[in-house]
């Protein structure tokens, strides 16, 4: 019995050795580290700016972080009024109660 503990506890408490292949795995793994921060960053700045040309405020595209509440907000961008549509439909509104406003939409011309 006293064999076997002393067996175990030179096992348990060797150093590890560092190997090529641990260092490659080390590496690789820092590698998609980085560029997957790098995505990160990217898909916050593009979702900015389409929240902020919809009418949203700029900080919704920090959702994007959030697993859940990214799809919940996607969702709700796609099926909601946008603050643009509703400013422009209150534009047609206010510009169709002048006599000769812009068409609301094209006509084909008449021969």
């Amino acid at each position: 019995m006293r064999i076997l503990l002393a067996g175990l506890t030179q096992t348990c408490y060797k150093k590890p050795i560092m190997n090529p292949d641990n260092a490659i795995a080390a590496g690789s793994f820092g590698a998609i580290l980085i560029f997957e921060m790098v995505l990160v960053v990217l898909m916050v700045v593009v979702y900015w700016k389409i929240a902020t040309k919809a009418g949203y405020p700029g900080w919704y595209a920090l959702a994007v972080i959030v697993p859940c509440l990214n799809l919940i907000l996607f969702i709700a961008f796609a099926f909601s009024e946008w603050p643009i549509e509703r400013e422009l439909k209150h534009l047609r509104s206010l510009q169709s109660n002048q006599p000769n406003a812009y068409p609301r939409y094209p006509q084909s011309p008449t021969p």
